[in-house]
C-alpha cells in the first residue's frame, strides 16, 4: 500500500481502465514465480473444479454404505466378472461386500492388515496385504489362496499385477518377484530375482502394465517394475521363464515413488507421484531420462512429501466419468487433500475437506472410503454428506495490462450460481495478501448474464457481477474469493478491475 507522498505522484485527473481478466482455469502453479505465471494460473485455489473457461465449486459427498467396520476404511475395489460388478472394501481385520447402499455385509473376517492389494483376474478378486493368507473372490464366496513356491511365505506378499495373462505377485522387502503359469489364478509360482539383472538400489515397490507404441509393429504392453529407488526395469514379452519371449527393454531413472497406491495408469501412460514430481512414465522413456520440464504441482507435492511422507493413506484413482485423477495426500490420521488433474485441460486444483483414507471407481462412479466406517458417493450432491463446502481460490498475480501503479477503485467477479448466493472477497498488492475483507451478496434475479431484456425463462442458474468498491495501490494485483455453500452450484467465469494507472517506473 502506497504512502502519501506515493499518492502524490498519481495523476490528478486519473482515467479510469477496465480490465477483465479471466477465472483461473488454467489452476495451480507451484512451479513458477509469482511473476511469472500465466495470467489464468492460480496461486491457490481449493475446492474448485477447473473447466474450460471456467472454474467451478466441487462436488461433494453422500453416504452409500455404513458398518464397513469403525475405522478406515483402508482399501476398496470393483470386483467386475463378465456382467457381474460389486464393491469390495476391507477395514478392522475384514472384508466386506458394500455394493448395496446401506449396511455392508460381511465376507471374511480374522484378518491382520487392512491394506490389501487386489487384481481381477480370469473371473476373480485376488487379494495380497503382506501379513495373511492371500484371498480370492468368485463374487460369492471370499477364501485362501493356494500359492506354492521355493522358498515362498505367502503372507509376506504385499503387492500383485496382472500383465498379459499372468499374475505377478511381490514382497516389497524385497527385490524379487513371483508369477503364475498363464492364465493361472494360483497353485505353484516361480521366483523371478530381480537384483540378478543389474546394480540398481531399493526393493521393488511396484509392478504395472504399460501400453507403448512400439512403432512400426503397433501398441504393446511392457511390464515395469518400480523399485523404491526411483528405478524403473522395462520387460517386454509374457513368460518370464522363457529367454526368447521376456528381455529387458531398459533401466530408466525417475525419483522415488512415495508409495505403491500413488501410481495408475492414465490410457497408455502411467503416472506416478514421487519425491520430486507427477511422473509420466511415457515422457521419461521417450527422452531416456526423467525430464526436466516440471509439473505446475511440483511444489505442492514435494512439501506434501516432505511433510507428511510417513503417513498412511497415500493413493490415487482415475475417474474417467469426471475426467480426473485424485491423488490422496495423507496429511493426518483424520485429514486428508487430493490434487486433482483434468485429464482433459491438464490443470490442478487441490480438494480438502474430504476425510477420504481410500477410492475406488466402481459402476462408473466414485467413491471414497472414510475414516469411521463409512462409504460416500463422492462428486454427488452440492454439499459434504450434508455440510457446507468452502471454496477459496487467489488466481495469479497481475498488472493488469499497465506496468506502472495504479489504484484499484472496483472490483468485479462474475460468478453463475442458483439463487442469491454470499462470497467474501479481497485484494492484495505487490505480493502482499490478499486476504478476504469484504463480503458480498448477488441476489437471485430473472435476467440471465448479457441478456437485453430478460425473460420469466431465464435460467435457475445465471451469471452474476455486480461492482464493489476497493481500495488500494500497487504495481501488482491479485484478487481472492471464498465462498461456503452447500446445495448451490457455483461457478466462477472472470473476474474485472477498474483502476485509475499513476506513474510508469
Amino acid at each position: 500500500m502506497m504512502g502519501a507522498l506515493g499518492r502524490q505522484r498519481l495523476g490528478t485527473r486519473p482515467t479510469s481502465q477496465r480490465v477483465p481478466v479471466p477465472a483461473p482455469y488454467g489452476g495451480m502453479n507451484t512451479r513458477d514465480s509469482l511473476d511469472s505465471m500465466s495470467p489464468t494460473d492460480a496461486v491457490s485455489l481449493r475446492n474448485w473444479d477447473c473447466d474450460v473457461g471456467k472454474v467451478r465449486m466441487r462436488k461433494g459427498r453422500s453416504s452409500h454404505a455404513t458398518g464397513v467396520g469403525t475405522a478406515n476404511v483402508d482399501s476398496m475395489v470393483e470386483y467386475h466378472a463378465a456382467s457381474v460388478r460389486k464393491l469390495i472394501a476391507s477395514a478392522n481385520g475384514k472384508v466386506y461386500d458394500a455394493t448395496s447402499a446401506g449396511a455392508a455385509t460381511q465376507l471374511g473376517t480374522g484378518y491382520s492388515a487392512d491394506a490389501w492389494e487386489w487384481a481381477n483376474f480370469n473371473g476373480k478378486l485376488l487379494g495380497v496385504n503382506g501379513a495373511d493368507t492371500p484371498l480370492e473372490y468368485d463374487g460369492t464366496t471370499l477364501s485362501n489362496s493356494t500359492l506354492s513356491g521355493s522358498g515362498l511365505t505367502p503372507a509376506n506378499l504385499d503387492g500383485i499385477a496382472v500383465h498379459k495373462g499372468r499374475v505377478y505377485r511381490w514382497d516389497s522387502g524385497t527385490q524379487d518377484f513371483w508369477y503364475s503359469s498363464a492364465n493361472a489364478v494360483a497353485g505353484t509360482v516361480v521366483k523371478f530375482p530381480l537384483s540378478r539383472v543389474s546394480q540398481f538400489g531399493g526393493n521393488l515397490t511396484a509392478m504395472i502394465s504399460w501400453t507403448v507404441d512400439a512403432g512400426v509393429g503397433g501398441a504393446d504392453d511392457f511390464l515395469v517394475a518400480i523399485m523404491s529407488s526411483g528405478d524403473c526395469i522395462v520387460y517386454s514379452g509374457s513368460d518370464p521363464g522363457d529367454a526368447s519371449n521376456f528381455s529387458l527393454v531398459g533401466i530408466y531413472r525417475i525419483g522415488a515413488p512415495i508409495d505403491k497406491r500413488a501410481m495408475l495408469k492414465l490410457g497408455g501412460d502411467v503416472l506416478i507421484a514421487t519425491n520430486e514430481d507427477y511422473v509420466s512414465l511415457s515422457d521419461v522413456l521417450r527422452k531416456g531420462r526423467l525430464t526436466t520440464d516440471r509439473s505446475k504441482m511440483s511444489g505442492a507435492l514435494v512439501a506434501a512429501y516432505k511433510a507428511y511422507k510417513s503417513n498412511a493413506g497415500w493413493g490415487a484413482v482415475h475417474y474417467p466419468r469426471g475426467n480426473r485423477v485424485l491423488f490422496n495426500i495423507p496429511v493426518s490420521a483424520t485429514l486428508y487433500d487430493q490434487h486433482v488433474l483434468n485429464t482433459i485441460t491438464g490443470a490442478w486444483t487441490v480438494y480438502g475437506e474430504i476425510p477420504a483414507r481410500s477410492w475406488v471407481v466402481f459402476n462408473d462412479l466414485l467413491y471414497l472410503g472414510s475414516t469411521d466406517g463409512t462409504i460416500y458417493k463422492a462428486d454427488d450432491t452440492n454439499a459434504d454428506a450434508g455440510a457446507t463446502i468452502k471454496a477459496d481460490g487467489q488466481p495469479a498475480w497481475s498488472q493488469l495490462g499497465y506496468p506502472g501503479r495504479k489504484r484499484v477503485v472496483g472490483v468485479r467477479p462474475v460468478l453463475a450460481s442458483e439463487g442469491s448466493l454470499t462470497a467474501s472477497i479481497g485484494l492484495g498488492y505487490d505480493y502482499a495478501g490478499p486476504g478476504t475483507a469484504q463480503t458480498i451478496a448477488t441476489t437471485a434475479g430473472g435476467t440471465a448474464w448479457g441478456s437485453a431484456w430478460g425473460s420469466p425463462w431465464s435460467p435457475a442458474t445465471r451469471a452474476k457481477g455486480e461492482w464493489r468498491g476497493a481500495i488500494g495501490e500497487g504495481q501488482d494485483v491479485a484478487f481472492r474469493l471464498q465462498i461456503t455453500t452447500s446445495g448451490q452450484e457455483v461457478e466462477w467465469h472472470e473476474t474485472t478491475y477498474l483502476y485509475e494507472p499513476g506513474q510508469r517506473l
